[in-house]
């Protein structure tokens, strides 16, 4: 799936760098990102919603789709966060640039 064909609207450039984006997210459980770039364990995420909400993910306790724990984050692959309110499939993520 190419990320230009997602349907959020507020695609474009914010500043940050382009991480990846959210698969499936389960309320009050977890988030699926599929990255598009690598990072470590602990960097913050900023998420902004279809609707334009912008979302702190934290990745201090990131896992693979399989539960073990991850450190440094592989681009083109699937990784499991804690849910964070308003995040839905979708949802662009982004690096923080700090």
């Amino acid at each position: 799936m190419s990320i230009e064909r997602i349907k959020n609207p507020h695609l474009k450039d914010h500043g940050e760098t382009l991480t990846g984006y959210v698969v499936e997210a389960v309320k009050e459980e977890h988030l699926i990102l599929l990255t598009r770039k690598s990072f470590r364990r602990g960097t913050p995420l900023l998420g902004i919603t279809p609707e334009g909400r912008e979302c702190e993910i934290l990745t201090d306790i990131i896992h693979t789709t399989d539960g073990q724990p991850a450190e440094d984050i592989i681009s083109g692959k699937l990784y499991q966060v804690p849910h964070v309110k308003y995040v839905t499939a979708q949802t662009l993520v982004y690096s923080r640039s700090e």
